[in-house]
């Protein structure tokens, strides 16, 4: 993976900052708990169109994730040239990469569909 330094997220030590309440108040402690099971590396937040969205890479994938810290949005996992994707807003990704990201909706069988995808690398 490409040096997340040059990635377009700023770095955080601690997701709970927001300036509009905290990760546990908008997400809830029970998804924090879920992503920490994924065992992600570099966790990020997402600047320009992303804002709201946590950046995940992971050792054993070569895909990255895409959560949401805002509920009623889906969680994204892009494959491919993710660094050129990430760029773009959601609905030019679903334009222009179809093929290339899933889409996640936060249903009672969330983590087990982000796992079988992050397996499919």
């Amino acid at each position: 993976h490409r040096d997340l330094h040059s990635f377009p997220t700023r770095r955080s030590s601690d997701l709970r900052s927001r300036a509009h309440g905290s990760y546990d108040q908008v997400i809830g402690q029970s998804r924090q708990n879920q992503i920490q099971l994924l065992n992600p590396e570099p966790i990020r937040k997402g600047t320009k169109g992303w804002k709201g969205y946590v950046v995940c890479i992971f050792k054993y994938s070569s895909r990255v994730m895409l959560e949401s810290i805002i509920m009623n949005n889906a969680t994204y996992i892009l494959s491919g040239n993710w660094e050129e994707m990430i760029d773009l807003t959601k609905a030019e990704i679903r334009s222009e990469y179809e093929g290339q990201y899933d889409r996640i909706f936060h249903t009672d069988n969330w983590l087990s569909k982000v796992q079988e995808v992050l397996r499919m690398s």
